[in-house]
């Protein structure tokens, strides 16, 4: 899950050395946007007013169950990453400007962690704890990983913002402004994208570890 923010802050000043620019003249201007990077693991919550045949249903929608198979419990944390893009112009002449990044502010985290445990399992009884303890695993998993990757992120958002160039734009009007502001944010998106996907993969992988046949024959043996 992601959503997009741009904030369009114009601060013009004049480049004497860019006096015949073009887009390539744009392409050479050093910037060095400010980076606000953060993240949260959300507040967990605990939901034990559903039944089996629920908490079944509601693994298949997150794609956590194979067919066949049945939940008792079940662990959500949904990922979320938000880019905001603050800009601003450096004149080239009247009518010609380059649109830059001024500060990227990036969130990656989890939205709405849950543990939902189905409602015939009594509290404080062998199988409520053996469910318990593996769904709680699960959101540890996704804290753990988060705060494995922050610096990660970070590193590689800063190697983003030396990489992303301003944009020239020929007639300094709000709707090119707009537009050039537009495509540079799709520019962090697009580079943002791989991050996400390798940290969701990676997840995947050690929730894997838990989530297996060989696993769950040995949590079913702890109760008997």
């Amino acid at each position: 899950m992601k959503k997009i923010f741009f904030i369009l802050t114009i601060l013009p000043f004049i480049c004497p050395s860019l006096s015949r620019a073009d887009e390539n003249r744009c392409v050479q201007i050093q910037i060095k946007p400010e980076i606000e990077y953060y993240s949260s693991y959300g507040k967990l919550n605990y939901d034990f007013s559903k039944n089996h045949q629920e908490v079944t249903a509601l693994a298949k929608k997150h794609n956590l169950l194979e067919t066949g198979m049945f939940a008792s419990g079940l662990a959500i944390a949904d990922i979320q990453w938000e880019v905001s893009l603050g800009t601003r112009g450096a004149l080239l002449s009247t009518k010609e400007a380059c649109i830059m990044p001024a500060k990227i502010k990036l969130f990656i985290g989890y939205t709405d962690p849950v543990i939902y445990i189905a409602d015939h399992l009594k509290e404080n009884s062998c199988e409520y704890e053996v469910v318990m303890r593996h769904e709680q695993t699960h959101q540890q998993i996704n804290k753990t990983a988060l705060e494995y990757f922050r610096p990660y992120f970070f590193k590689e958002i800063v190697k983003i913002a030396d990489s992303i160039k301003p944009r020239y734009i020929s007639k300094l009007t709000q709707t090119n402004v707009n537009e050039a502001t537009q495509q540079l944010t799709q520019d962090y998106i697009d580079a943002i994208s791989p991050l996400i996907e390798v940290f969701k993969n990676e997840l995947k992988t050690e929730h894997s570890k838990l989530d297996n046949l060989d696993n769950y024959r040995m949590e079913n043996l702890l109760c008997r």
